[in-house]
């Protein structure tokens, strides 16, 4: 998941002493995300940035699909010619909230990239879609369309629509039901249940409220879900910070692990240095690699004792391969901050008996290398 800007991402995967808690949400950190197991790397706009940035934004389902394919521009002339596989949808509009005038409208979308969108048959999906240099209306994974019955960050802060079809209707939803979806629901609409509670500023009393009863239930899946929506409303939960480092000293990895990566976005980076190393220091692997992601945020706003103390935490850590080689990506964002550790991590690319550590004890050195140079 990695560039060290991403955002955040559900795994699924079982947890160990928590057979009841089937996914485990891990700060990756902060604005690209890697979707699924599509490989496609991009921004990921919120309801209100993704209808500033396009020209139509509508709920509508497929009435026909045109199939065509067309050639990619050489690079160099000697290259093989590569196509790509483009899909042309005509939307039956059934509701919309920006630059439809008409009851069909046809969008485009690529199906050879891993950043098109799937659209299917008998779904009615929340499009959003803008220009393209060929004058046709484009469509992606990182535009934000989704089937509208998953879309609940979208319907509650996009308000009510304009109707085209008046047997259609978008049912309001409570924070309750959302609450209700975050917890119980499955991986894709607990994931966008939680975007729209952190979001949801009209109701943000109500919610803060049941967030603040969900960390007090001590229920590993209420915990987690409470901790994941403090993270995504970033320093607007910084009333809850006491709750959230008290999390910190959880008797349970998973809600440390979680606990460090919510800190790292909620508190003032200013005073994250003593979080960090604490997480470094966890006895469980996966607290270490949480601080190790997240160190990143600390970078800049720490004095220069703490930047070395940090550094060569996180280098010795990388030595003795706890937290799964990422401390060495870790220290790759450090840049020129970390020069002085430069033949330290030589050192290691060169004589550790590890190939995989030598590897990426390797790539830090080249970073690092290639920013002092151009200091």
């Amino acid at each position: 998941m990695f560039s060290p800007f991403g955002v955040f991402v559900l795994f699924g995967r079982k947890c160990r002493r928590m057979k009841d808690w089937p996914f485990l949400l891990i700060l990756i950190s902060g604005v690209l995300v890697f979707d699924e197991v599509r490989g496609c790397y991009c921004v990921t706009p919120t309801p209100q940035e993704a209808y500033r940035g396009s020209e139509v934004v509508f709920v509508g389902m497929i009435l026909d699909t045109l199939e065509s394919r067309e050639p990619i521009p050489k690079r160099y002339e000697d290259h093989p010619q590569i196509f790509r596989d483009l899909v042309d949808h005509t939307f039956l509009v059934k509701a919309s909230w920006k630059g439809v005038d008409r009851d069909t409208i046809i969008v485009r979308t690529e199906t050879s990239s891993s950043c098109g969108f799937q659209f299917h048959a008998n779904t009615e999906y929340l499009v959003y879609a803008s220009t393209g240099r060929d004058g046709l209306l484009w469509s992606g994974m990182c535009s934000r369309s989704q089937d509208i019955e998953e879309a609940l960050a979208d319907r509650v802060l996009l308000g009510p629509p304009r109707y085209h079809d008046p047997n259609f209707q978008i049912a309001p939803l409570t924070s309750a039901e959302v609450f209700d979806s975050a917890v119980n629901g499955g991986w894709r609409i607990s994931l966008n249940s939680m975007e729209c509670l952190a979001l949801w500023e009209t109701e943000r009393p109500a919610i803060m409220s049941r967030l603040r009863a969900m960390d007090a239930s001590d229920r590993p899946e209420s915990v987690l879900v409470a901790l994941e929506i403090y993270q995504r409303m970033q320093d607007r939960a910084g009333a809850e910070l006491p709750a959230i480092k008290n999390r910190l000293r959880d008797d349970r990895p998973i809600i440390r692990e979680k606990a460090m990566g919510t800190m790292a976005w909620v508190a003032d980076q200013d005073s994250l240095f003593p979080y960090l190393i604490g997480g470094l220091r966890d006895c469980d692997a996966s607290v270490q690699k949480a601080a190790a992601n997240c160190s990143w945020r600390a970078i800049g706003h720490l004095s220069e004792s703490q930047n070395d103390v940090l550094l060569e935490s996180l280098i010795e850590m990388g030595v003795h391969n706890r937290a799964w080689y990422e401390p060495f990506a870790a220290v790759e964002r450090f840049g020129a901050t970390a020069c002085d550790f430069l033949p330290r991590l030589e050192s290691v690319a060169a004589n550790h008996n590890d190939e995989r550590i030598r590897q990426k004890a390797g790539a830090a050195a080249w970073s690092i290398r290639y920013a002092c140079e151009k200091e």
